[in-house]
């Protein structure tokens, strides 16, 4: 990333490009600052570490555990904080946007900062797991569902993704949701990019990867918690979806608590 100037302004430490969307991490210099500018896609900013200030719409500083939604072709400076930032940037095509629930309104989305932080440290967890477009999909979708439109005008996808979570079974999704399991995974499919299931397990392993990193508990108990039938069921979940073990996970092979010290340098 350079101005016309030439003056670095940060770097992309991961990303991703697909038809419904383009994710990068970006780590931006201390005291960087954006010119005008705008984006062709509806523009999400997930604040991971230090923080932003919008210079030309009047919304002030955003801080760690912001997400701030720019519209398609909205002009917008930013000056980002003097420590550095650390921030999750997504371009969503306005039309998968919407499918899943999302809308492109100006200003800072309505889920906390635990949340924005979570689906952040989610974002990265999915840029490395084996099924890569389909997991950031799932996490991005979780994001924006419910944020701008009305549950009376949610299909059946976007009324689903907030039933995902607690886990289940699909047909019981499809109940809470009110509609027959087969329509709800054509939905997901069309919508999402993947069927209620492949989010299902997707959730799950998040969930145990969490643990696995945040605290010691036993495998038996972290299987047990996240929803897995027992330790081995964790173990095959853990190494089909994301290559590892639970023990590299939480050993630091290869895994994720980089993610945490990154946050730390810039905060």
């Amino acid at each position: 990333m350079r101005l016309s100037r030439g003056q670095f302004l940060g770097i992309d430490l991961a990303g991703l490009s697909t038809a419904a969307f383009v994710v990068r991490i970006t780590r931006y210099v201390p005291g960087a600052r954006l010119e005008m500018h705008d984006h062709r896609n509806a523009n999400l900013c997930l604040i991971v570490g230090g923080g932003f200030e919008d210079l030309a719409v009047g919304w002030g500083r955003a801080g760690i555990g912001a997400a701030v939604m720019h519209p398609g072709g909205m002009g917008h400076a930013q000056r980002f904080a003097d420590g550095g930032s650390l921030a999750v940037n997504v371009e969503l095509d306005r039309a998968w946007l919407r499918d899943v629930g999302g809308s492109d309104a100006a200003g800072l989305l309505r889920i906390s900062p635990r949340e924005v932080l979570e689906a952040a440290w989610r974002v990265r967890l999915a840029l490395r797991a084996r099924e890569t477009e389909t997991y950031v999909a799932a996490t991005l979708a979780r994001v924006v569902c419910g944020t701008g439109i009305g549950p009376a005008e949610q299909g059946a996808a976007a009324r689903g993704i907030g039933c995902v979570q607690a886990g289940g079974k699909v047909e019981l999704v499809a109940r809470e949701v009110g509609v027959h399991a087969s329509h709800l995974g054509r939905e997901f499919v069309k919508r999402v990019g993947c069927s209620p299931s492949r989010m299902m397990r997707w959730e799950r392993v998040a969930r145990a990867a969490k643990m696995l990193e945040d605290t010691d508990l036993p495998l038996a108990v972290v299987a047990m918690r996240a929803g897995y039938c027992d330790q081995s069921h964790l173990c095959r979940e853990i190494r089909n979806v994301l290559g590892l073990t639970p023990r590299a996970v939480r050993a630091g092979h290869e895994n994720f608590r980089d993610w945490a010290q990154e946050t730390s340098k810039t905060g």
